[in-house]
């Protein structure tokens, strides 16, 4: 008698409550946008982490800038909460990358969605199914999208990584 053997790949994709991936990524994207260009930014709310000030150690205001925006950052509770003023030289400054600035500042208190997937194989012989170990381990984030449903998550996870699976879960909350 020969044993009908089956073998598939699952991935399963959870909250990864650990990582600050979203948050790195968010705050690095911020850091270049704020070196690349020509503005000087101020914050109102001192109760938070300020990255900006860091970065602008090497700048003055100039009173050459012509041009402000104020950008508001707003959380989910009362003291959630930041307000930025950009002030810049709208014929100086590259658009699209104030617009992409002003786009993160504005989401800075906002959801930051990071997961892990995790690959197994499972092989199936004579209809009873085993699980390995995990095989491969992959951390993520989706910051495109405020609060994702599975698929969105399962469509970024497709966009990162090359993975070929036959099954795929996604066990959020």
């Amino acid at each position: 008698m020969q044993n009908k053997i089956n073998t598939t790949t699952k991935v399963v994709i959870k909250e990864d409550y650990n990582s600050d991936l979203c948050y790195d990524i968010m705050n690095e994207n911020i850091c270049y946008l704020l070196t690349e260009l020509d503005l000087y930014c101020e914050i109102k709310n001192n109760s938070f982490v300020n990255i900006i000030e860091e970065l602008q150690t090497s700048k003055n205001y100039n009173n050459n800038y012509k041009d402000k925006k104020i950008v508001n950052a707003i959380g989910y509770s009362q003291s959630d909460w930041q307000e930025y003023t950009l002030y810049y030289n709208k014929d100086n400054v590259n658009k699209s990358y104030l617009k992409q600035l002003i786009k993160l500042l504005e989401k800075s208190f906002t959801h930051l969605n990071n997961y892990i997937a995790y690959v197994n194989e499972l092989v199936t012989i004579d209809n009873k199914t085993y699980s390995s170990e995990t095989t491969e381990c992959f951390g993520f984030c989706v910051n495109k999208i405020e609060f994702p449903e599975s698929e969105n998550i399962i469509k970024e996870f497709d966009e990162q990584f090359d993975i070929k699976y036959d099954i795929i879960e996604c066990r959020i909350s």
